[in-house]
């Protein structure tokens, strides 16, 4: 586009909201995760009654973990309200804790 001094606009259209989607249509379990920067535990709980979750893993993020490194922590909530929370680790380390508490 040539630059002709007006501001550009891009319209964006809402994804499907795949967690409502699959719910009415299987018996499995399923899991989400919410990466919240306020009020974390609070809204990650609502997302997982407002979806109809079995599981939420609230995922944290700052300068050591999440994004653009290679650690992160999590808390993992369940309907039943079990709340368990990891130390800070390697992701693959994080990976096989979210398997084991929730399979395991």
């Amino acid at each position: 586009l040539k630059k002709n001094g007006e501001d550009l606009k891009i319209k964006l259209t809402p994804t499907v909201d795949i967690l409502n989607t699959i719910r009415p249509k299987t018996s499995a379990c399923i899991i989400g995760f919410a990466l919240e920067l306020e009020n974390q535990e609070y809204n990650a709980i609502n997302k997982m009654k407002a979806k109809k979750l079995d599981f939420i893993i609230l995922n944290t993020a700052n300068k050591t973990r999440g994004f653009d490194v290679d650690t992160n922590q999590v808390t993992i909530f369940s309907k039943s309200g079990n709340k368990i929370k990891s130390k800070l680790d390697t992701k693959e380390r994080i990976a096989d804790f979210i398997w084991n508490k929730i399979i395991g």
